[in-house]
């Protein structure tokens, strides 16, 4: 299975290169090559979608710098507090317990809609930029037909909310700006895509 090859080789790449330098040339280099590994995949693997859904494999096509091919999907579980702190527990006795079995209910449910979202989208863990609590973001092709993913993926769990948790949790999904790689460049007033993340953020 390709998926949990890529799962676990991007683990022994976090566990040994977290402290190797991605650049030898930069005096003082910041950042990892495990890091900058993981980012080139995922840039990699949503190229190579969007191309292929649109059927574009011309090297013009795929050097046009200024075509928006990518775009960043926000995710947040709402009600996380209290869904874990509500105070109508059975026991004092077990009050530990189901607080912390709550946490990790939490924990599992967030990975199952990650991983439901890569499955949709047919990518590997890679094109998960960051997942904090009940925040993640995940790098995805921006596509003809993400939308219409996207608007699946987000009616399936609001039913999911309503049946199983009452409307106590719920996941919002947002759908970022598409950007390009003209966007991803850094020159003297900065990354245009440091600008589209800031307007996305205002938008949650």
């Amino acid at each position: 299975n390709f998926s949990d090859n890529a799962e676990e080789l991007n683990r022994l790449v976090q566990a040994f290169l977290w402290c190797v330098p991605a650049s030898i040339v930069e005096e003082f280099p910041d950042i990892g090559l495990s890091y900058h590994s993981q980012l080139t995949a995922a840039l990699a693997q949503t190229l190579y979608l969007y191309h292929q859904e649109q059927g574009t494999f011309e090297s013009d096509s795929i050097y046009n710098e200024k075509e928006k091919k990518w775009r960043i999907l926000y995710g947040d579980l709402s009600g996380i507090q209290q869904f874990i702190h509500n105070t109508k527990l059975e026991s004092r006795k077990n009050a530990a317990k189901i607080l912390r079995g709550r946490s990790q209910y939490v924990d599992f449910l967030i990975e199952a809609v990650i991983k439901n979202v890569l499955e949709v989208f047919n990518l590997s863990h890679p094109c998960i930029l960051q997942q904090t609590g009940g925040n993640f973001k995940i790098l995805l092709p921006n596509t003809p037909s993400a939308d219409d993913q996207i608007l699946k993926i987000i009616k399936i769990l609001e039913k999911d909310s309503l049946i199983k948790h009452l409307g106590l949790l719920s996941v919002l999904l947002h759908p970022g700006q598409p950007f390009s790689a003209e966007d991803m460049k850094i020159n003297v007033q900065g990354s245009s895509l440091k600008r589209i993340i800031s307007q996305d953020y205002e938008k949650l």
